[in-house]
């Protein structure tokens, strides 16, 4: 999936559709594999630090809301890894302002990754929830 991500970054949304049936299924295991293809593929897509192509959520509030269910997964596992979705997903969302910005404002430099009014560090834990 990462391949396919990085080859074609406006994709991303594709992806994420395809794993709408095992986000809603009825088996946790499916339901919490899904969630961790969701969660990677955000996190993996927040890091890229490539928003020169332009990477469109049309169906942006269908996904929250999803994930925003899914916070609340009877599976401390899924909950755990539906947060890190969403947080990625604002990290997404957030660089994507920035890149805007900059477009706007050229003389403008960016946030260093390391800076203290940069909201989303580039470490997210990927590690299961125990």
């Amino acid at each position: 999936m990462e391949t396919l991500i990085v080859e074609m970054p406006t994709r991303i949304q594709n992806c994420l559709e395809l794993l709408d049936t095992w986000l809603n299924s009825q088996k946790d295991n499916e339901r919490e594999r899904a969630m961790w293809c969701t969660a990677r593929i955000l996190g993996f897509t927040a890091k890229m630090n490539n928003f020169k192509a332009e990477i469109e959520f049309t169906r942006l509030g269908r996904l929250v809301r999803l994930l925003a269910v899914r916070c609340q997964d009877p599976v401390d596992n899924i909950c755990f890894l539906s947060s890190q979705a969403v947080y990625n997903l604002y990290c997404i969302l957030l660089q994507q302002k920035r890149m805007k910005n900059l477009l706007l404002c050229p003389g403008r430099l960016p946030l260093r990754p390391d800076h203290p009014h940069t909201l989303c560090p580039r470490r997210v834990n990927f590690k299961k929830f125990h």
